[in-house]
């Protein structure tokens, strides 16, 4: 009953049609005569890093191949070429698994010496028409079918010998030419003549050789690799491998989808089915995530791609997704036609060398309900985000087909599981599923909000009346779904129908939070979760939800408990697991593998992130922060909270009554009023600090973090300022009235001063963060800190510092150049201190110096006793701030601390 999405063979399809990902053989009636027969290429930015790193990995050069059944693989026809016609003498294994140069496979071609012949093979696009069940050789006979790699500059390839000293020529090009004269012997011949490397005396090690291709054209390539050799050079045959074959040429503006698995060297069932495949669902997934993470360019990508396989189905013109799609091109090649149409979307599959098949899994090619529900929950984030009516539209198509494909009106109604197996009859598929439902009604109800049609909203709520008829309310779980009869389906309870129960459901997230006390008591594994109850290993995917699910019903310490666990199975390369072992099952019949899985990663994105990928908001967060000892301390606070005033936030941890506030203004400190009418009450700025006397305690903050680089007002004079993230100095700015410059230009032009003061060990003495010091110090979120600006201006503290982020440290004021000498004067009491640094410069002038010399202090911490150093100087103006007690400025009683 759930998604399409997960890895399961047992009902594959063997196909002869659309073989685009392995390389299909067929052999030439005679080689007499061709051209080319003379005889003669961590943990959450890491994720992000790594989706980006899938997404280009066929994109970031043009492959002729790199396994067998890879989605990156071009020039997927193999035409032999023989003096003796056929294939004769010639025998080649796309599959090979003889010591591969990387990945699972390699090419292992073999040449049979007999007489005097020759023979080879050459890597053709070929062309496919109408209702051809494989495509066909192509020597320059029809016309647009040709590649365009203009702008590549080698064809580079790996070889090996079986022994050494094998002799073969490798060349590309050619296609439609005479080999010797290069002229035209065909109506639609290649653009350019062979290339050729000239016989090559092989190693029996791995060795790359290079094709240089820079100066010839390369506008219309029909033949992008191939290799032949004969009996001289070769009297007792040769066996030779070959591998890794590309061109250096990138394409990435081109629309595509992420592989779903890194199979790596598995040749397995698994490996050899999941190759290529790049699941719908997963896709979405994955543009939520980049959208989250502020990658718009990659998500626009990903959703041009949703829309072009809307639009572009190999036989249905009704709107409709594929389950998956292959990954690498995501269009047919030049002169592939399948069903008389150009240009469409490729299906993914796997070829079966064994059989000599070609295989497509009958849920890959189907539709299922639920994974047309999350194209167009992608599409209408990606609209909001990006303002593309495009993507409106290709999720209004999508609705509609969902509603008069798969509406039930009987039993329990909802939507059905939509349809499987090919074309043109797919089976309908009669169950519905609880998930499914649910990414319906979302679906749905996002369409009513921006469409603002009530037509939308009767739909969604059809959806919804299933999901809360499959709530069984005596264990406190969501069930799957109903069988195909209709008859609620309790065999399987999967971990996904409880958490997106939760996240698609906000409004009563808390009438069913039982369902995540459910999923902990029968499906948890460690710090994580399994898919199902019977535990045997960690599903990853689904602990990620769990994160995001717990903190939308508020049980933070243990959404950051599982978060903690996930991050640590994070691989090198940012990637996350399908699941911690081979093999987890699901109870559906399928099952999870541990290899590197795009929808885990993404979802380990979106929870680091803190993003409800269905409804495109952020979830509240939690911090909490130690006071250690009870006295004063400059704070800022971290998250944006629902209620954010002091009450609201510090009541519950500090008790009513038992601590004081104060926030900096021109004329000095203000009281901030904690239990006055919300009329009068201060709120607590993302971006504004304040003085907070307590006794000691840990506090604690609910709600959403900031996103984007902040901006945060200065007016002329002292400013208590938050640190929104943790920001080294030295990647702040300050803006001018529009002229934006580093926090460095900006104090040499007498904007700001560089040196930040905070005070945070409650005894209202100073430490300082600057810019000076080498690496440069970093802001800490909770702290507050004084910023002098010498004019009207703004701070921008980015969202990704480049420095460490560390916390923030003492650090000794250094003299600047050209002092003549300098030393500090120190004041202590037994509960504060103070420091002035006294320095003489010849360049010092009787006015002010600007902040390279000068330096003011901050003023005092709020309250009496307090040790101030004052150095006054008669010729300086200035207006001293107030120094009343916090008590007499308070309307609170004292409290009973000093």
């Amino acid at each position: 009953m759930a998604r399409a999405g997960r890895y399961d063979i047992l009902d594959a399809c063997p196909r002869s049609l659309f073989p685009l990902c392995c390389l299909v053989l067929a052999a030439a009636t005679s080689g007499v005569g061709h051209a080319d027969a003379g005889g003669g290429q961590g943990a959450a930015q890491g994720s992000v890093d790594y989706l980006a790193g899938v997404m280009d990995c066929y994109h970031d050069a043009f492959d002729v191949y790199t396994d067998c059944s890879s989605g990156g693989n071009h020039f997927t026809y193999l035409a032999a070429m023989s003096s003796l016609g056929d294939a004769v003498g010639l025998t080649i294994d796309v599959c090979s698994t003889e010591q591969p140069r990387s990945g699972a496979t390699c090419i292992e071609n073999t040449f049979t010496a007999l007489d005097s012949n020759w023979g080879g093979w050459y890597f053709q696009n070929g062309v496919l028409f109408d209702d051809a069940v494989q495509p066909s050789e192509n020597w320059g006979h029809y016309p647009d079918a040709g590649y365009d790699l203009s702008g590549a500059r080698h064809l580079r390839f790996w070889a090996r010998g079986a022994e050494g000293g094998e002799e073969v020529e490798f060349f590309a090009c050619g296609v439609g030419r005479d080999a010797v004269t290069g002229q035209p012997i065909a109506p639609y011949p290649g653009s350019s003549p062979k290339i050729s490397s000239g016989y090559v005396a092989l190693n029996p090690d791995w060795t790359q050789y290079s094709l240089d291709v820079s100066g010839i054209d390369l506008s219309y390539v029909l033949g992008g690799f191939g290799w032949v050799t004969n009996a001289v050079h070769n009297p007792e045959g040769a066996t030779f491998y070959l591998d890794d074959i590309q061109y250096d040429l990138a394409r990435l503006h081109e629309v595509r989808f992420l592989r779903s698995y890194d199979t790596g060297t598995r040749n397995d069932d698994f490996g050899r089915a999941m190759r290529n495949v790049a699941f719908t669902y997963d896709n979405c997934v994955a543009l939520i995530a980049l959208l989250a993470a502020g990658q718009t360019d990659r998500a626009r990508l990903l959703a041009d791609s949703l829309a072009y396989a809307s639009e572009h189905d190999r036989y249905f013109s009704d709107g409709r997704l594929r389950n998956a799609y292959q990954c690498g091109d995501l269009i047919c090649p030049p002169g592939w036609e399948p069903n008389g149409r150009k240009w469409t979307a490729r299906m993914p599959g796997w070829w079966d060398p064994a059989t000599q098949h070609w295989y497509e899994d009958r849920q890959q090619v189907g539709s299922a309900t639920g994974n047309l529900a999350w194209p167009m929950i992608a599409l209408v984030f990606a609209h909001d985000r990006l303002v593309d009516p495009r993507y409106l539209a290709t999720a209004v198509g999508l609705g509609e087909w969902i509603e008069a494909n798969c509406r039930v009106d009987t039993g329990y109604g909802g939507y059905a599981g939509g349809y499987e197996g090919s074309e043109p009859t797919p089976d309908r598929l009669a169950w519905c599923s609880t998930e499914h439902n649910l990414d319906v009604y979302v679906a749905f109800q996002r369409l009513a909000d921006v469409t603002g049609s009530t037509v939308w909203a009767t739909r969604a709520a059809h959806a919804r009346e299933f999901v809360e008829a499959m709530w069984d309310d005596a264990r406190g779980c969501f069930l799957t779904g109903t069988t195909d009869t209709g008859q609620i389906n309790e065999t399987v309870i999967p971990l996904d129908c409880q958490t997106w129960g939760i996240l698609a459901m906000p409004d009563a997230a808390q009438t069913y939070a039982r369902a995540l006390q459910y999923a902990e008591a029968n499906m948890q594994v460690g710090d994580g979760f399994d898919f199902n109850d019977d535990r045997d290993g960690v599903w990853y995917e689904g602990t990620a939800q769990m994160v995001l699910a717990l903190r939308a019903v508020g049980r933070h310490s243990d959404a950051n408990r599982y978060l903690a666990a996930l991050n640590a199975i994070v691989n090198a390369d940012g990637s996350v697991n399908a699941a911690s072992i081979d093999g987890l099952t699901t109870g559906f019949g399928s099952e999870y593998f541990a290899v590197p899985h795009i929808g885990a990663t993404a979802w380990l994105v979106l929870a680091a992130e803190n993003m409800n990928p269905f409804w495109g908001q952020r979830l509240p967060q939690w911090a909490e922060h130690e006071l250690a000892t009870t006295g004063y301390y400059m704070i800022s606070f971290p998250l944006i909270p629902p209620s954010p005033t002091p009450d609201a936030l510090l009541a519950d941890d500090l008790g009513d009554g038992n601590y004081y506030m104060w926030c900096w203004e021109a004329s000095g400190y203000q009281t901030v009023p904690t239990s006055a009418p919300a009329s009068q009450t201060t709120t607590l700025d993302i971006e504004q600090g304040f003085w907070l006397l307590a006794q000691a305690g840990t506090i604690d903050v609910e709600g959403t973090a900031p996103s984007g680089d902040q901006t945060i007002p200065l007016q002329t004079g002292w400013n208590i300022v938050a640190a929104p993230y943790e920001a080294t100095l030295d990647s702040l700015q300050v803006n001018n009235a529009g002229d934006v410059r580093s926090l460095a230009e900006a104090q040499t032009a007498g904007w700001v001063l560089a040196t930040f003061y905070y005070s945070h060990d409650g005894t209202g003495s100073y430490q300082t963060v600057t810019i000076d010091q080498t690496p440069a110090d970093a802001l800490s979120v909770w702290y507050g800190y004084w910023v002098l600006a010498g004019i009207d201006c703004s701070l921008i503290v980015p969202e990704a510092s480049g420095g460490s982020g560390g916390t923030a440290t003492a650090a000794s004021q250094p003299a600047p150049v050209g002092l003549a000498w300098a030393f500090d004067i120190q004041a202590t009491s037994a509960s504060s201190g103070d420091t002035i640094t006294i320095a003489a410069a010849d360049t010092a002038s009787d006015e002010f110096d600007g902040f390279a010399l000068d330096k003011p202090k901050p003023p005092a911490a709020p309250g009496e006793g307090r040790v101030r150093l004052v150095l006054r100087d008669k010729d300086r103006r200035g207006t001293r701030a107030s120094q009343r007690s916090p008590a007499s400025q308070s309307s609170r009683a004292s409290p009973p601390y000093p």
